[in-house]
């Protein structure tokens, strides 16, 4: 590229703004269902982390303290749709440490 290129393309892309942020792309708001989607997503699509973490908020198991306390079927159970769900469940209250 000449020169006259480079600063039309760097005055275009400095045009540009992001639309949202981090949390928008997310599409959660609370971090504690943002580490576990993390967790959750590494074995499927966000799409089914997203189902399993509407579950694990429909059951209450949101918060560390409360995934602690559940019972390890309950927490496979609602990360299930995430796949791998032995793995998930027995990993996501180790995370809480």
């Amino acid at each position: 590229m000449k020169t006259g290129e480079w600063k039309n393309l760097y005055a275009r892309l400095s045009m540009w703004k992001l639309i949202g942020s981090i949390d928008d792309w997310w599409g959660r708001t609370d971090r504690y269902e943002k580490i576990w989607g993390s967790i959750l997503v590494q074995n499927t699509s966000w799409n089914h982390a997203a189902r399993a973490l509407d579950t694990m908020r429909e059951q209450k198991m949101i918060l560390p303290k409360d995934i602690l306390q559940s019972d390890e079927r309950m927490l496979q159970e609602c990360v299930r749709v995430a796949g791998f769900y032995l793995n998930c469940a027995e990993n996501t209250p180790t995370s809480t440490k």
